[in-house]
């Protein structure tokens, strides 16, 4: 557990194995190094998280705990990485100055992800990249990530989902996220939910992703939400000067499978 209020510089790579958890209290720092000085994990040169164990830190909307970079340099460390059989819940934390905030290797379940009144800025690439796997019950424990800010200043995304590596059907709720790229010419998704085919996508046959309440502004190069899903929900969205509100397809044209629910999003100044 990192204490209530404590400030911990990290000089190298943090590593919480299988059956072990890091917990973050209330005003809990982590300030990662520019350099990785055991020169360990996927990357050499920078800090990472490497969660093989859990990650909590599940905090009340009014506290808050912080990883970032020490000197707040953008993309001046790794970021976060989940591997298989791993845990991460996140509640009233700032993630910032990453090259892509928090990622997966390709091994989360759907019900092994959480995040909740975060924040994340000062990513160079993008602050969620999953790539997922199924769950036993992705419909009773989807993969959520809720009232959220992503600061994208030119990054490639927001939130990313990538194609999964089976078919079992991956549930996602994605609701309350504020994207915001103002002051940069650059960012090229919002949010992206891939997809590989007509009748399969990114997330298996048959899984129903849902955006709700969520806002994407000024992407002028870019598309606020493009998602692939069998039967997606889309529900009281905001879409600002963005080049591209919403795009939805499964092999580059867009293509409407199943029941599909584009209800109340609004796509305002956008080509």
């Amino acid at each position: 557990v990192l204490l209530d209020d404590v400030t911990m510089p990290v000089l190298g790579d943090v590593t919480i194995p299988a059956g072990r958890s890091l917990t973050l209290g209330p005003g809990a720092i982590l300030a990662m190094s520019e350099q990785d000085s055991l020169q360990s994990g996927n990357d050499p040169d920078l800090v990472e998280v490497i969660v093989g164990g859990e990650l909590l830190s599940t905090l009340t909307h009014e506290d808050e705990a912080t990883i970032h970079g020490v000197n707040d340099l953008l993309g001046s460390w790794k970021g976060i990485l989940a591997k298989e059989g791993s845990r991460v819940v996140l509640r009233s934390t700032t993630i910032k100055d990453a090259e892509i905030c928090l990622q997966d290797d390709q091994t989360l379940t759907a019900d092994s992800l959480i995040v909740d009144y975060c924040t994340f800025e000062n990513f160079t690439t993008g602050g969620i990249h999953l790539r997922p796997q199924g769950a036993l019950d992705p419909v009773e424990s989807p993969c959520t990530i809720t009232t959220t800010a992503f600061q994208m200043s030119g990054a490639q995304y927001g939130i990313h989902i990538e194609e999964a590596t089976s078919n079992t059907s991956y549930d996602l709720l994605i609701q309350g996220i504020d994207v915001n790229n103002a002051g940069a010419e650059e960012g090229v998704h919002g949010i992206f939910v891939k997809c590989r085919g007509i009748g399969t996508d990114g997330l298996g046959a048959g899984a129903q992703p849902r955006i709700e309440q969520t806002v994407v502004d000024r992407l002028s190069n870019g598309t606020a939400v493009h998602v692939g899903g069998y039967s997606p929900t889309l529900l009281n969205n905001s879409f600002r000067l963005c080049m591209w509100g919403l795009k939805v397809d499964a092999t580059g044209t867009p293509v409407f499978d199943g029941d599909w629910s584009l209800s109340r999003s609004a796509v305002e100044n956008c080509e």
